[in-house]
Order: C-alpha cells, then sequence, then structure tokens
C-alpha cells in the first residue's frame, strides 16, 4: 500500500513539474521561431526594397542626365524632342504636342519599364516607338517598325504602357510621330521591378507554411502535455458465442 502512494505521489509531482515545464518549452520554441519569422520577413522586405534599386545609380554618380524611378511631367531637362513641338494646356494639364511628321520625343530613363499619359481622340494615331535603338518587343508593326496607336473615338488623357521587362540599368525610348496626326504627351512614369520577384513570393510563402507549422505542433506539445488530449480508447472486443 506505501509502495502504492509513494507511485502515486511520484507521478502526480511528476506531472505537476513536468507538465508546465514543457508548456513553457512549447511556448518558448513558439516565440522564438515566431521572432525568427519577423525577422526573416523584414529582411526579405529589405531585400525586394534593395532589388527595386539594381541598376540605378545615385544621381550624384549617373553618368548622363536620365528620368529615375517614379512619375514626371513634361517639359523635363532631361526628356529632349526634336522638330515642331509646342506646349499646350488642356484641361488642368501641361502637354508637349506636335503634328508635324517625323517629330520625335527621346526619353533616357534608368529603370525596367516605362509608361506616359498621353491624349488620345481622333486626331491621334499611329507613333513608332523603338528602345535601346530596337523596335519595341510585344507592339504591332509594319514595315516601318512597332507602333502604338493612339487613335479614339474620344479625346482623352490616357496611361499607355509603351515598354516593360527590361534588364535593370539604362535605356532610351524614342517616340516618332507619323504624318497628319497629332502626338501630345504629358507625363512618364518610370518603374523599376527586376525579374525576380517569384523568388520573394516563394521565400514568403515558405515563411507562411512555417509558421503554422510551428505553431500547430507547438500547440499541439502543449495540449498532450496538459493532458488536454485524451488517448483513444482500444476497441472493445466482441465474443463470438458460436465459436464457444
Amino acid at each position: 500500500m506505501r509502495s502504492s502512494n509513494h507511485s502515486l505521489n511520484r507521478t502526480f509531482l511528476t506531472r505537476r513539474f513536468t507538465t508546465p515545464l514543457l508548456a513553457a518549452r512549447g511556448i518558448g520554441l513558439w516565440a522564438a521561431t515566431v521572432g525568427l519569422i519577423v525577422l526573416a520577413s523584414a529582411w526579405m522586405l529589405t531585400v525586394a526594397d534593395r532589388l527595386n534599386q539594381v541598376g540605378i545609380p545615385r544621381p550624384e554618380a549617373a553618368a548622363r542626365e536620365a528620368l529615375y524611378p517614379g512619375n514626371v511631367t513634361l517639359p523635363h531637362p532631361a526628356v529632349s524632342t526634336q522638330g515642331d513641338w509646342v506646349t499646350q494646356q488642356v484641361g488642368g494639364q501641361t502637354y508637349l504636342a506636335t503634328r508635324a511628321a517625323g517629330a520625335t520625343l527621346t526619353i533616357p530613363f534608368y529603370g525596367t519599364a516605362l509608361s506616359l499619359t498621353a491624349r488620345t481622340g481622333p486626331d491621334a494615331g499611329r507613333v513608332y516607338v523603338t528602345v535601346d535603338g530596337a523596335p519595341v518587343s510585344g507592339l504591332p508593326r509594319d514595315d516601318l517598325g512597332a507602333f502604338l496607336t493612339l487613335r479614339a473615338p474620344k479625346a482623352a488623357g490616357t496611361v499607355v504602357l509603351v515598354t516593360a521587362e527590361l534588364r535593370p540599368g539604362h535605356h532610351v525610348v524614342t517616340l516618332t510621330n507619323t504624318s497628319g496626326v497629332e502626338l501630345a504627351v504629358s507625363s512618364v512614369e518610370v518603374s523599376n521591378r527586376p525579374g525576380l520577384g517569384w523568388v520573394l513570393s516563394l521565400g514568403f510563402s515558405t515563411l507562411t507554411g512555417l509558421l503554422f507549422i510551428v505553431i500547430r505542433s507547438s500547440w499541439y506539445a502543449l495540449a498532450e502535455a496538459r493532458g488536454w488530449l485524451r488517448p483513444a480508447l482500444p476497441p472493445e472486443k466482441v465474443e463470438d458465442d458460436s465459436l464457444a
């Protein structure tokens, strides 16, 4: 009887002191893992920000004047024109505009994509586009090269994607107007998104899955330590009278 009581007391003390210890270890592991995942996420956000700066020199270190990522209104010192261009005020916006055939707008920039706000409408038409001296890929072409079509039923300022998915670094886009149509550009937007976004997406997905696994395992260990999980009862044996 004394041995039985001693065994019960020992079991009670073991559960009394071991359960909080296991629970503390589980919570500590969970907290440490969450902290590491938060630090890793912050690091990946820093990496994402650094990736957006790939190929972009500091303004004081740039060897040539060009547009940086962001939105700028025209006219701008880095954007040059050739031919007969005028400045127009329409609807509270300033446009660089031309009707001269062969007039060009040259836009040097640092980035991977460029779009512009142009006036589309019945007076607009076909504009030929090159990037770094070559026709822009992904645009319709004819014998003269790749082109944008700005003609529309009603006049409006429209954001038009010119080129994208370029390698990070310096590029030059040239727009060339055609005969009998108007080309009017209000602003230019440059973006820099190197093609490594899938790496960051994979990293964030992995961290999310790891966080789920750790939280689930930690709470399972805690529940098991506190006795919240009831062991499954063995199946009852059914005696068959026919075998007797």
